[in-house]
Order: C-alpha cells, then structure tokens, then sequence
C-alpha cells in the first residue's frame, strides 16, 4: 500500500486528520533518516493545508459569503486571502444597506449611485434605515392619499416630506396636517392643502368629512314640488332663496293647499284651507287690498276705493243695461227688488 494511500485510510478519505501523521511517519522511518524526516515535513504541511483551507478563501458578493479556490475565476467584492472562511462572516464591511424611495436593500459598496442615501459599510436593513421612520424617507402627502418617498423628493408632494416621518398614522387624510374638507353644494370630500381647486370655502388642514363641515355653505332648493340641495348663495331657479343649513325633509318643497276667502256675511278673512272657515268658502280668491274689500263686499260694484257714491250709480247704469251681476237678490232675475236689495247692502257696509 502506498503512502498516500495509507493516509486516505488513516483518514477516512478526507485528507485532512493530522491524527494520521504518525501512522505515516513510522512507514517512512524505515527508509534513510533525512528522506524520512523531510516526508514527515511535507505530509504535516499537507495535512495543515487541508484543515486551514489553504489553496481556498472566503468571497464576498454583498453580505453573502462563499468559499472558492484560488485564484478565484468569480469576480468577488472582497480581494480573498487564502485559508479564510465564511465563519464568522468577514463580508459586511463590503456592503451596506441602500435606500430607494423608501425600499431598503443591501448591496455591494462602493454602489453605482442608485441609492437615495450613501451606504455605510456593514449597515444591514434591520432595523430598516429607510422607511418607517428611516432618515432616508419620509411621508408625501399629495390630494389627500399618503406614499413614503426618498428624501430629499424631486416629485410631487403638498409640501416637502419630512426624513422620518411615515403614513402610519396618516399624516395626509383623515384630519393630518397636509389635508382637509373641501364643501362643494353640500358635498364633501378630503384634498390636499393648500388646495387650488374649487371649494365653497378655503379647506382647512387638519378638518375631515366625518362629520361633514358643509351644511354651511349649502340649504335646500325647492322648486316645482323637488327638493335639491345648492351652494348658498344660489344662482339659479328656486321658489324661495335657499337657506344655508337647511335639509331635503320629508314634504319640505310640497306646495300647500291653495288658499282663499271666507266670507262671514260681508267680512272676509283670507285663510290657507277651507277648515278654519265657518262662513262662504271661495277658493283661491283673495280679500282685496286694504280699504277696498271686494270678494265678500257685493256692494263695491265698481271694486275701486271702497264703498263709494260712485258704485251706486255703477249699479244703476248696469241695472238698466240688463247686467246679469246685478240680479243681486239671486231671484228671478232682474227686478226692482235687486235695487233695493243692493242699497240695503250698500248702506249696511262693508
């Protein structure tokens, strides 16, 4: 058996056990002194080499870490020396953590400048240094919605994002500084401030839709029985100006029943319905205007001024004209009792 076969033996087939040498060394002393001691040299080397991983060292490509023979045919981060291992890991100072718009990835050093922030050797992305709070990104508010972006930001933010700062609790809606209500009629919804769109009124940072700020700046517009709520003041067609405040309630815009006249004898008041009235009902007819009544006052024939000589003579010419208006008695048509019956009105008053 030769001598390194003997050794595979010794060692299992490893190589590598200095436990075998002496096995080794006593075939040797049987030949010359020197020779002998030399092969004894030369397997001891053998033996160390192998246990030391000479003729191999540790690569680093990142934080990752890989032994490969020498010289090493894989480009490597690291220059490798001969006989290092990848235990304890030698690689972070090779590399650091890299922060992209809030993305945190560790990379080889030096970087090719794609990274928000320079990368320190040996950094690693726990704790994260770039979102959450990291100094490398911060919370972007833009119309209301919350993005975490690198610092410093070449977009669009409603203001500078700050380093640290992050959409946990949302610093953009929802009452955070660089958001608010914006009423527009009576709707509401959350923009950016400051805001350069159109608002009833300046939203106020900091201000949400829950509860709606906006009945303010809004009331209900009836007209032709629908209700709609509009921006007050209002351009446009309602039966009456819109109240700011005001809500479409049930029967809010129906139109009331129409009114009229109750006449008690002569003395007429005008009411909303036929309920209140204990005299004549005549809807939709008004009283007159003040010092002229005219629905329930038959002797102001001319319905000018008032009670007046004028209207007797009025009477009289219509009379013998044959107007059927001055059948006043309401029997048998025109008689010269109607021209009693309307003097005795005339002279009762109205």
């Amino acid at each position: 058996m030769s001598v390194s076969d003997r050794w595979r033996s010794a060692t299992g087939g490893r190589g590598r056990r200095i436990a075998a040498v002496p096995v080794v060394a006593a075939a040797a002393r049987r030949r010359t002194p020197a020779r002998g001691a030399l092969a004894v040299l030369a397997l001891v080397l053998v033996a160390l080499r192998a246990d030391m991983a000479w003729g191999a060292g540790a690569c680093c490509l990142g934080v990752d870490c890989y032994v490969v023979d020498l010289p090493a045919e894989q480009a490597c981060d690291n220059d490798p020396v001969e006989g290092t291992t990848c235990t304890p890991n030698p690689c972070a100072a090779y590399a650091g953590a890299c922060c992209d718009g809030g993305a945190c990835s560790v990379v080889s050093l030096p970087t090719d400048g794609s990274c928000d922030n320079t990368p320190v050797a040996g950094t690693t992305c726990t704790p994260d240094p770039c979102a959450g709070g990291g100094a490398n990104a911060g919370a972007c508010c833009h119309g209301g919605a919350c993005s975490v972006v690198p610092v410093p930001y070449a977009g669009v933010c409603d203001a500078p994002p700050v380093a640290g700062t992050t959409c946990t609790p949302d610093a953009c809606g929802g009452g955070g500084a660089n958001a608010g209500a914006c009423c527009q009629g009576g709707a509401c919804s959350v923009v950016s401030v400051p805001y350069t769109g159109a608002c009833d009124a300046a939203p106020v940072a900091g201000t949400t839709c829950t509860p709606s700020p906006c009945a303010a700046y809004a009331g209900a517009c009836c007209h032709g029985g629908a209700c709609s709520i509009v921006p007050v003041p209002y351009a446009g067609v309602c039966d009456a100006p819109p109240v700011a405040g005001t809500m479409c309630t049930a029967n809010l815009c129906t139109p009331p029943p129409p009114g009229g006249a109750c006449c008690t004898g002569t003395h007429c008041v005008a009411l909303s319905g036929p309920g209140f009235c204990s005299g004549d009902w005549l809807a939709g007819q008004a009283c007159g205007a003040a010092g002229n009544p005219t629905t329930c006052c038959p002797a102001n024939f001319d319905r000018m001024g008032g009670l007046t000589l004028q209207d007797v003579f009025a009477f009289l010419n219509a009379w013998f004209a044959g107007d059927p208006r001055c059948d006043f008695d309401g029997v048998s048509g025109l008689q010269v009792a109607d021209i009693f019956a309307f003097l005795n009105a005339w002279f009762a008053g109205c």
